[in-house]
């Protein structure tokens, strides 16, 4: 979801524009189902998951916010102030990883704002023609090493048999050979490098 929250930074300065925010984010909860998560990505962009839901019945849901959304009157320092919301639905289909949902659904909403904003559209991907080897997955994981003193988290994209594929906020100081646990599944192997490439680490069981 992204609103225009960019215009009343540059019309009215970034309080106002952090009040206009945080009451979009208020209008937006108060639409969504007790079982709906909404989170800021960044900047003006929010993330809202719909757990168990078929992407027909979560354009509706997008819908709900949209217009709760554009019926919200923020009053500030400078005013009443209204703002409209462009929005991106897409699901988590097999084959694909959380990253394809969301970079989906991030297309689906520029689509929505070149289209001429205040709409929700959705993201509908082509199946895979080959499964991939890995499992693509979205779990919580730490590396360890120096003997269990030195720990990182990560989060696991990919995971099969043999390999895995990890995802940190930096490689660096990260050594070749490490342990890595997955609290979820009970997971905890040893691990070999095989790959390093921004913040993605490949990464072969030993």
């Amino acid at each position: 979801m992204s609103i225009t929250s960019s215009r009343v930074n540059d019309t009215y300065g970034h309080v106002v524009g952090d009040m206009v925010l945080a009451a979009v984010a208020e209008a937006a909860r108060c639409a969504l189902r007790g079982s709906d998560v909404i989170g800021r990505l960044g900047g003006e962009e929010f993330g809202i998951l719909l757990p168990h839901t078929r992407l027909d019945q979560a354009m509706g849901v997008l819908e709900k916010v949209r217009a709760a959304v554009a019926a919200t009157l923020i009053e500030t320092p400078a005013g009443t102030i209204g703002v409209t919301c462009s929005l991106g639905g897409s699901a988590l289909s097999p084959g694909n990883c959380f990253d394809d949902m969301l970079r989906g659904a991030d297309l689906a909403m520029y689509g929505a704002k070149q289209a001429g904003r205040n709409q929700a559209l959705a993201w509908v991907d082509r199946a895979p023609s080959v499964a991939p080897t890995a499992r693509r997955v979205f779990k919580a994981g730490t590396i360890s090493f120096n003997a269990g003193h030195s720990t990182i988290d990560c989060t696991v994209r990919g995971l099969s048999r043999d390999t895995a594929t990890i995802e940190v906020l930096s490689t660096s100081g990260i050594p070749d050979q490490f342990k890595l646990a997955i609290a979820a599944d009970t997971l905890s192997r040893a691990c070999r490098v095989t790959g390093k490439a921004d913040n993605r680490i490949e990464v072969a069981f030993t």
